[in-house]
C-alpha cells in the first residue's frame, strides 16, 4: 500500500511538470510566431493596413473622427491604440511594426497579471503558470489574433490589470487606479463597457462606501473623454463609436453556435474545471462570478454584433482560463486532504484532463506565418500598381499603395459599414463614389475575390474586370481570413 502511494506521488510529480513545461512551451511558441511575423510588410489580416492608416493620421494631426468620404472612414473603435502605436512609432516609424508590437507587450501584460491574480488568490505560482500557458495556448482558436495590428490585445490587458487592481486590499487608491485602467480599455475598444457596468452594480451592491472610487473614476474620464473628443470632431466622435454600431444587425446564428463551436468545442476542460470552482462557492467568492461573467457576456454580445469575428471570443477564453486556474487550485487542495491512493488518482485524473486541453489546443505556429512567396508576391504586386501614372483604388488592402507612393482611401468594410446601415450620411458616400467611378479618377481599381462588389456604387458600371491581379500566383493570402487582392478592374472607354 505503501508503496502504491509512493508510486502515485511520482506519478503527480512527473505530470505536474509536464503541465508546467507546456505552460511555458505554448507562451514561447506565441512570442516566437510573434517576432517571427512583427515585422511582415503585408496585412496578415485584412483589416491591418486600415488600422496603420489611423496611426499615420494621428502622426500627422490630421483627425480620426471625421466625415464620411472615398478617401477616409474611421473604424469604429476609440482612440487609444491608435494613439499609443503613434507614440511608438515616433521611434520606430510607421508601418505594421510598431502596431504589432504594441500588440505583442500588451498580450505578454494579460499573461503576466493572468499569472498574478491567480498567484494571489491561490497562493499557488503553479497554478498562475498554467492559467497564464492555457490562455497562450487559445492563440489559434482565438484566430492567430494576439500580436496583429488591432486593438483588441490593449484593451484586454488594459482590462485585466483594472482586475488586478481591483482584487488587491480594499483601499482607496486601488479602486481608483482599477476605474483608471478600467476606462482605458474602454477608451481602446468601448465594448469594454460591457464588461465595466456589472463590476460597478457588484460594486456598489457589495461595498457602498469604496464602489464610488471606482465607479466615479470610470464615470468622469468617459464623460470628460468623450465631451472633449465629441466637441473637438464636430460630434464624429460619437457617431462612429456609438451611433452607427448601435444601427447594424445582429448575427442570432451566435445565439447557440458561440458557445458549442467557439467555446465547448476548443475549450472543454478549461469550461469544467471553471464550472467545478463555483461548487459550494462561498459568498465572498462571488467576485469571481460576476469578474468572468461580465467578459464572457462580452465576447457573446459582440460576437453576435454584425461583424463579430474569432477576436470577439477572446475576452471570454480568458475568463475561463481565469476562472479554470481557480477551479484547478480548489480541487487541489480538497484532494489534498484525502491523502490517500484514491485522492492521489482523482489528482492525476485532473493533470491528465489539463494535459489533454493543451493536447487540444495545440497548432503548427507555421500557419500563423506568411511565407517567402507571400512577400514575394506583395512586391510583385506593388510593382505593378506602381506602373500606373494615376491613382489606385484599393480599398480591401488600403495600404498596399502607399508602397507604392499612391494615396490610400477608406477601408471597404467601413465603406460597408455605413453603407449596409441606416444612416443618413451613406448616400452623400454613395453619390461621392459613384462620381469618382463616373469620372474615371482611378486608373485601375483592385478588388478581392471573395468581396461582393455589388455594394460598390458604380464600380460595375464604370469598371471592367481585366482578370487576376496577381497572374494566378498562389500565394499574398492574408493567415487570418484567407482573402487577398484579385481581380483588376479597369476603366471602360
Amino acid at each position: 500500500m505503501i508503496m502504491e502511494f509512493n508510486e502515485n506521488k511520482c506519478w503527480l510529480k512527473s505530470l505536474t511538470f509536464i503541465l508546467s513545461a507546456l505552460s511555458v512551451l505554448f507562451i514561447l511558441t506565441f512570442v516566437y510566431t510573434a517576432i517571427l511575423r512583427m515585422d511582415y510588410k503585408f496585412d496578415l489580416e485584412w483589416m491591418e493596413g486600415g488600422q496603420v492608416e489611423h496611426t499615420a493620421r494621428v502622426l500627422e494631426g490630421s483627425g480620426l473622427y471625421v466625415a464620411p468620404s472615398p478617401d477616409f472612414i474611421p473604424y469604429i473603435y476609440t482612440p487609444l491604440y491608435s494613439y499609443t502605436t503613434a507614440f511608438v512609432a515616433l521611434f520606430t516609424g510607421i508601418g505594421y511594426f510598431p502596431l504589432r508590437l504594441v500588440s505583442f507587450l500588451s498580450t505578454l501584460t494579460a499573461f503576466y497579471f493572468l499569472f498574478l491574480i491567480i498567484k494571489k488568490e491561490t497562493g499557488s505560482k503553479s497554478a498562475g503558470l498554467i492559467s497564464a500557458g492555457l490562455l497562450a495556448a487559445t492563440y489559434q482558436a482565438g484566430g492567430f489574433w494576439f500580436d496583429l495590428a488591432r486593438v483588441d490585445s490593449l484593451f484586454l490587458a488594459l482590462f485585466v490589470i483594472s482586475i488586478y487592481f481591483l482584487n488587491l486590499k480594499e483601499k482607496p487608491l486601488y479602486f481608483i487606479l482599477s476605474g483608471l485602467f478600467a476606462f482605458l480599455s474602454f477608451f481602446t475598444k468601448q465594448t469594454a463597457i460591457i464588461m465595466i457596468i456589472p463590476v460597478m452594480v457588484y460594486l456598489f451592491i457589495e461595498n457602498r462606501k469604496l464602489s464610488w472610487y471606482f465607479n466615479l473614476t470610470v464615470i468622469m474620464l468617459i464623460l470628460i473623454s468623450t465631451l472633449i473628443l465629441n466637441y473637438t470632431s464636430g460630434g464624429w466622435y460619437y457617431y462612429w463609436n456609438f451611433g452607427l454600431p448601435a444601427s447594424h444587425h445582429w448575427n442570432y446564428k451566435y445565439l447557440y453556435s458561440f458557445w458549442t463551436f467557439d467555446l465547448i468545442k476548443f475549450i472543454p476542460v478549461i469550461i469544467s474545471l471553471g464550472i467545478l470552482y463555483f461548487v459550494r462557492m462561498p459568498r465572498k467568492d462571488f467576485f469571481w462570478l460576476v469578474i468572468p461573467g461580465s467578459m464572457v457576456l462580452c465576447s457573446w454580445v459582440t460576437r453576435l454584433h454584425y461583424g463579430g469575428f474569432a477576436n470577439s471570443v477572446i475576452p471570454a477564453y480568458l475568463a475561463f482560463v481565469l476562472i479554470a486556474g481557480l477551479g484547478y487550485n480548489k480541487i487541489e487542495n480538497l484532494i489534498k486532504n484525502e491523502k490517500s491512493d484514491l485522492g492521489n488518482l482523482a489528482r492525476i485524473f485532473v493533470l491528465l484532463a489539463l494535459i489533454s486541453q493543451f493536447m487540444l489546443l495545440y497548432y503548427n505556429p507555421s500557419k500563423a506565418l506568411p511565407t517567402w512567396n507571400d512577400t514575394a508576391t506583395g512586391e510583385k504586386l506593388v510593382n505593378k500598381i506602381k506602373e500606373y501614372k494615376g491613382e489606385v483604388f484599393i480599398p480591401c488592402n488600403t495600404y498596399l499603395g502607399k508602397y507604392a507612393g499612391k494615396k490610400s482611401y477608406a477601408h471597404a468594410m467601413v465603406i460597408y459599414d455605413l453603407l449596409i446601415s441606416k444612416s443618413e450620411y451613406k448616400e452623400q458616400l454613395k453619390i461621392e463614389m459613384l462620381d469618382a467611378f463616373r469620372n474615371k479618377k482611378f486608373d485601375a481599381v483592385i478588388m478581392n475575390g471573395d468581396w461582393d462588389i455589388d455594394f460598390v456604387p458604380g464600380l460595375k458600371d464604370y469598371y471592367y474586370n481585366s482578370g487576376s491581379v496577381l497572374d494566378n500566383s498562389d500565394g499574398f493570402y492574408t493567415v487570418i481570413g484567407k482573402t487577398r487582392p484579385e481581380y483588376l478592374y479597369l476603366p471602360k472607354k
